[in-house]
């Protein structure tokens, strides 16, 4: 789940093709999305890019504002993004690794 009190900006700069898990891929499936999961060499299923943008290819705008072309059917990890803020942001560049994962000694 999302922190407490976040908001969507519409921004889409968190909309890049997700790692799908089974049941993400197998509603896909369902919803008659095959065609747009890919599978890479390791055998993980993502959603395919857009050949320009390398965005998700489910991502839509309206004017300024992103949507997802497929809400009720997104990624669990669409879902749950993002599952933190750091400073109050949610995009992609401002989720460092190094502040994630750091570990503390006790």
């Amino acid at each position: 789940m999302p922190p407490k009190g976040f908001r969507c900006t519409h921004c889409g700069e968190c909309c890049y093709p997700p790692r799908l898990n089974r049941e993400d891929a197998s509603r896909l499936k369902k919803a008659g999305l095959k065609e747009f999961i890919a599978t890479n060499p390791f055998g993980h299923s993502y959603i395919r890019e857009h050949e320009e943008s390398g965005r998700c290819i489910f991502l839509g705008w309206k004017g300024a504002l992103s949507y997802c072309k497929i809400y009720k059917s997104r990624p669990k990890i669409c879902r749950e993004y993002p599952r933190v803020l750091i400073n109050g942001d949610c995009r992609p560049q401002a989720l460092k690794s190094d502040v994630l994962f750091r570990w503390e000694k006790k």
